[in-house]
């Protein structure tokens, strides 16, 4: 690798690691870059995660502005790159060398990291809404499958606390179907950023509020929704289930204190 390919491979670290923009032009570790061939133009409508990236498709109108077509052009590279790993996952080889697929990863954040903010851009409300809140909502994924860094440097804390900001204007019970489908991934990635963080009990509670309000029963059918959108067992699930058990939880709690209110009210 030489200094330029060394200097633009440290810049989209150093863009992931202070949500900037990448500070040189893209380069290559192999030279000229080239598609995968492992990375196939569309997933397979019979491969286990064939749903990945269509939530997107249904809650997001592409046709309003040009930002939100370039999102959903980064979701579909995202959501092919995801359909890869889990390959790997299965043990597969694959005709490419290591630093071919580091380029593909790498191309993917680079275009990741110089998407505008929200503010940048001449949208109007709610497009401006969705496009922010999916586009930090698309960080934490990455970080957290496709381009990730050591957890002390990783930006999960600040992602959480930005993603929170978005979503607290958000009233869920005038979304569309497709729409609170998209909210509830993106809550599912904040919280997970969240770890750790005062921010974790607010997207607890968030959840349990979209859960209730959407019948959701168990961890299934929720796991579901959020592979319709992006989303890798191997790596999410873990944090996915505890996130979920601390929805259960809370919800425990509830009861518990509504019980034992309706109790009190009755003695008196």
């Amino acid at each position: 690798m030489d200094r330029t390919n060394s200097f633009a491979s440290t810049g989209i670290v150093e863009a992931t690691k202070t949500l900037s923009h990448p500070r040189w032009p893209y380069q290559s570790l192999c030279g000229v870059f080239t598609p995968l061939e492992g990375m196939e133009s569309s997933i397979d409508p019979n491969h286990p995660l064939a749903n990945l990236g269509s939530g997107f498709l249904r809650a997001i109108d592409s046709t309003t502005s040009g930002p939100l077509q370039d999102l959903l052009d980064i979701i579909q590279e995202l959501s092919l790159f995801t359909a890869l790993l889990r390959k790997c996952d299965l043990g597969k080889n694959f005709s490419e060398s290591l630093g071919q697929i580091a380029d593909q990863r790498n191309l993917i954040q680079y275009r990741l990291t110089s998407l505008p903010k929200s503010t940048d851009l001449h949208l109007a409300l709610p497009q401006a809404q969705t496009y922010e809140i999916t586009r930090l909502a698309l960080m934490i994924f990455s970080l957290l499958v496709i381009f990730p860094v050591t957890p002390s440097a990783a930006p999960f804390a600040q992602l959480a606390t930005l993603l929170r900001a978005e979503l607290q204007y958000t009233n869920i019970y005038t979304q569309s179907l497709d729409e609170l489908n998209l909210i509830t991934w993106a809550v599912c990635m904040g919280g997970i950023a969240a770890i750790g963080t005062p921010d974790r009990s607010w997207y607890v509670s968030t959840l349990d509020t979209i859960y209730s309000y959407c019948g959701f029963g168990d961890w299934e059918p929720v796991k579901a929704v959020l592979e319709s959108f992006l989303w890798l067992g191997s790596t999410n699930d873990v944090d996915g289930v505890s996130l979920w058990q601390e929805v259960v939880q809370l919800r425990s709690y509830k009861r518990q204190f509504e019980a034992r209110h309706h109790s009190e009210l009755q003695i008196r």
